[in-house]
């Protein structure tokens, strides 16, 4: 699914101020709707959910299921060719798991309902670790964690294995594992520089 969807000339689409957030958090934003002609949406909703990526044998599943977060925004009449930006805040459950690229991703789906047709469009959203705290205020970690940069992590089996910094929030790294297991969000005391082992 798309940031921006159109069919039978009602184009919708989701813009969201922040693209990552924390469990608990709020997204604020916009579904924008326009129409090439006069239109009335009888249905306008946007709706959390997560998108997990399942192995079966050789194959690849992608399991998609909503989360508790959802909001309806009520009808709406739309003038032709004028857009409209209908405002939206969702808050986000305490109790979801990080965002791992390619295993585990959420995204927000606006659904617009007009003349019996039902346009979606989504946007990706970031769910970072968990902090202790207020996110505002968080942690920095040595200078030489960022993104890109080559480590040996521990693994929750006490292993010390190669891999590569995928992400950075506060005291918690995405470490993307040189011999291709997912990707695992790890407290930064668990890392040190691959030159220095």
């Amino acid at each position: 699914m798309r940031e921006s969807t159109e069919r039978r000339g009602l184009q919708v689409s989701v813009k969201v101020a922040s693209r990552s957030v924390a469990p608990g958090d709020r997204s604020a934003g916009f579904v924008v709707l326009r129409a090439d002609h006069g239109a009335r949406v009888t249905a306008l909703r946007v709706v959390a959910r997560m998108l997990r990526r399942e192995k079966h044998g050789g194959d690849v599943r992608e399991v998609v299921q909503p989360v508790n977060a959802s909001i309806s925004l009520g009808a709406f009449s739309l003038s032709e060719g004028v857009p409209r930006e209908v405002p939206f805040t969702i808050t986000w459950p305490r109790d979801l798991a990080s965002s791992v690229p390619n295993q585990l991703d959420y995204d927000l789906v606006a659904t617009a309902v007009a003349d019996d047709e039902t346009v979606e469009a989504s946007s990706r959203v970031l769910v970072l670790p968990s902090q202790a705290g207020d996110n505002a205020t968080l942690p920095i970690g040595p200078a030489w964690v960022a993104t890109g940069t080559a480590c040996e992590a521990e693994d929750d089996d006490g292993r010390w294995r190669h891999g590569e910094v995928e992400n950075v929030h506060g005291l918690m790294v995405l470490v993307r594992w040189s011999d291709g297991a997912p990707s695992s969000w790890l407290p930064i005391r668990r890392l040190r520089e691959r030159d220095a082992v």
